[in-house]
């Protein structure tokens, strides 16, 4: 059993520190995953936003994991996980994946074989962030298979970060520190189609309107249509005011 020492609260602390501190969201969410390998020990973790609807889950950050795996976990896993009726519930929670599903038909699901096995996880501890039924991240950690489960003193600290989560990330939602937004939250915020999300990132990357012609195989015409759709949905008027607006990443 872990003694929490002194040690442990200036750590803990300087975590809490950051955690408000930070100007970057995606800086601060990283920050956490790294830094709190100091508290609890784990091999691998990742840190998706959620988008407040029905649990989905967005923008994921990652430790020691593959970005390719996370990155297309709505698309490919999120329908076979056995925890997404808790990602739908709208409520602040921590669990370990042990606590929901007996280990022996755990290890046989879909899910299991396809996500943890892949990347050489067994265990796992959860915390959901949410406010007013609205999910507005996950952090989940993982431990390699022959290491112990986590114990209660790894859910004690991620209970001591929980309050101060769930206020970063609700005065993000409420863009309280004018955080611009990435494509793929512009996209689900605003309902945008596909093609709308892949013309808004080409806006964003600064080609020119004969250039994106040229990438879709649409006429001029066509393609002025989609961007005043775009710009109707999110209630602008110009593409400098999408660059103040959204954060375009490659990655």
């Amino acid at each position: 059993m872990k003694t929490f020492g002194t040690n442990d609260w200036i750590v803990l602390n300087h975590i809490i520190y950051k955690i408000h501190s930070m100007d970057q969201l995606d800086q601060m969410r990283s920050m956490l995953i790294e830094q709190l390998r100091n508290l609890i020990q784990y091999d691998s973790a990742d840190f998706f936003l959620g988008t407040g609807d029905a649990g989905e889950l967005i923008d994921p950050v990652f430790y020691n994991a593959d970005a390719e795996l996370g990155k297309c976990y709505m698309k490919n896993f999120y329908d076979i996980d056995y925890s997404k009726g808790l990602l739908q519930s709208g409520k602040s929670m921590i669990y370990r994946e042990t606590d929901l599903i007996p280990e022996e038909r755990r290890v046989k699901t879909q899910y299991y074989k396809s996500y943890f096995l892949k990347e050489g996880w067994h265990y796992g501890l959860d915390m959901l962030i949410a406010d007013n039924q609205k999910l507005l991240g996950v952090v989940t950690l993982y431990r390699k298979k022959g290491e112990p489960d986590f114990e209660y003193e790894d859910i004690f600290i991620l209970e001591l970060l929980m309050e101060h989560l769930e206020y970063r990330l609700l005065c993000e939602r409420k863009e309280g520190n004018g955080r611009r937004i990435t494509v793929k939250e512009c996209a689900v915020r605003y309902q945008l189609t596909k093609r709308e999300e892949t013309i808004l990132t080409y806006l964003l990357q600064n080609d020119t309107n004969d250039i994106i012609c040229d990438k879709l195989c649409i006429t001029n015409n066509t393609l002025k249509k989609h961007i005043l759709n775009i710009y109707r949905k999110l209630q602008i008027n110009s593409r400098n005011q999408l660059f103040k607006m959204i954060s375009y990443r490659s990655a």
